[in-house]
């Protein structure tokens, strides 16, 4: 409660006051709390306002900071999104077979390694220069790949394979072995998976599935060994 507002005990020198100044003490007081009591209602509307006024408020400083959140959110899926696009390095690799991609993709990551040439178009201008260096000797080996290579330093696909090499050697060594161990896995699988499918079923595998009663005839390896994984859950 207002301090404006509390009863005052009367002092017991009260009776000692003249009558007349009395009265006049009256009306100062009482014009006094009048004034106090309009200013309240006032000073308490410019806090609260209207109550739509101040739904208004809340909803506008609700959306504000909703906006800024989204704002921040695009700005990282932006970010995230930049580094998350795939690249289209592999299509410049695909330019050679698997024996000279070795070599083309050692050229790269070995100077992209070195701090001077952290920008595509440098990396590109140094790989094209350690080839002129390379053809000018006699012993070079891999020349023809060193050529072939050379004649499409220029193009787009090779600016993005260069790019691609600069953001993998961003990546902290420990998980690039770790893709890397993945990306050997997986291959390794596939290969297996391709012989297996080109070789016919060991009699082994025919006579297990027998055992657990399947009847179907396996066309390759690789079937009859998704057959006995399958006949196996069972």
């Amino acid at each position: 409660m207002d301090s404006n507002w509390q009863v005052l005990q009367p002092s017991r020198f009260l009776k000692e006051i003249p009558k007349h100044l009395l009265d006049i003490q009256d009306v100062t007081s009482s014009v006094y709390m009048q004034a106090e009591h309009q200013k309240l209602p006032n000073k308490q509307s410019c806090l609260t306002n209207d109550p739509q006024d101040t739904e208004h408020a809340a909803v506008k400083t609700g959306n504000s900071e909703t906006e800024t959140v989204n704002n921040l959110f695009d700005e990282d899926s932006k970010e995230s999104n930049e580094t998350i696009l795939p690249c289209n390095g592999n299509d410049f690799l695909k330019r050679f077979s698997s024996e000279e991609r070795a070599t083309v993709s050692h050229l790269f990551h070995q100077w992209a390694k070195k701090a001077a040439f952290k920008e595509p178009k440098r990396l590109l201008d140094k790989v094209a220069f350690v080839i002129d260096e390379r053809l000018r000797v006699k012993k070079t080996a891999q020349k023809d790949v060193l050529r072939s290579l050379k004649s499409c330093l220029k193009t787009n696909e090779a600016f993005q394979y260069a790019e691609n090499v600069l953001q993998w050697l961003q990546i902290p060594a420990e998980k690039r072995a770790y893709i890397t161990r993945e990306k050997q896995e997986h291959f390794q699988k596939l290969r297996i998976e391709t012989a297996m499918g080109s070789s016919a079923a060991t009699s082994k595998q025919i006579a297990y599935l027998q055992s657990l009663g399947c009847t179907t005839t396996p066309t390759s390896r690789l079937h009859a060994s998704r057959l006995i994984e399958q006949y196996k859950s069972l």
